[in-house]
């Protein structure tokens, strides 16, 4: 009785603590979005958003932001930007430090890579340049509801370029669910 006592307090932290982001990878399938993105950098003349945004919000709301304006300046993970003749995408850094959005290229093809990679080498948080037909790997910066954190897996593709007008477009899957790199059903 004791033993099985003890099991039953030792597990139950766990369990808590794997269920306390809505769609924990342990549980379900994966929460699969697919989405196609218009970006440009803040320089350009369209009206197009300049960055994404990867972390779960209200159903439906759309990928892109602002950072430039009060309401999305904290609501983005990775920005559109012009360096030199190039557009690149820069990752989310917070000011001071602390866990921010990472980026990086894949070895596979958008529509083969059926699951992030979870290692940290595979990412970092310096801009990359874009280029067409490139797939790139994104995790979102961190988020949670204060019992864990969280970070949203993502695979983006460039189907159109535009380095003239300052514009991107992206193919986009994420997986909604807490910590979960599985980017395919």
């Amino acid at each position: 009785m004791r033993l099985s006592l003890l099991a039953l307090v030792l597990v139950l932290p766990l369990a808590g603590a794997l269920s306390a982001c809505e769609g924990n990878s342990f549980f379900g399938e994966p929460r699969l979005r697919t989405d196609t993105v218009s970006l440009a950098a803040p320089t350009s003349a369209t009206t197009f958003a300049t960055a994404i945004d990867l972390v779960p919000g209200v159903p439906g709301s759309p990928l892109e932001s602002f950072p430039e304006t009060p309401a999305d300046a904290d609501r983005f993970d990775f920005t559109v930007r012009k360096v030199g003749a190039q557009l690149v995408l820069r990752p989310f850094v917070p000011l001071g430090g602390g866990s921010g959005a990472e980026i990086g290229l894949s070895t596979r093809d958008f529509d083969a890579l059926r699951t992030a990679p979870r290692g940290g080498a595979d990412y970092g948080e310096e801009a990359v340049p874009l280029v067409l037909n490139t797939t790139y790997i994104m995790r979102s910066r961190p988020w949670g509801n204060g019992l864990q954190r969280c970070q949203t897996y993502a695979k983006a593709k460039v189907t159109a370029l535009d380095a003239a007008a300052q514009t991107v477009r992206l193919a986009v899957v994420l997986n909604e669910n807490c910590d979960d790199e599985r980017l395919a059903d």
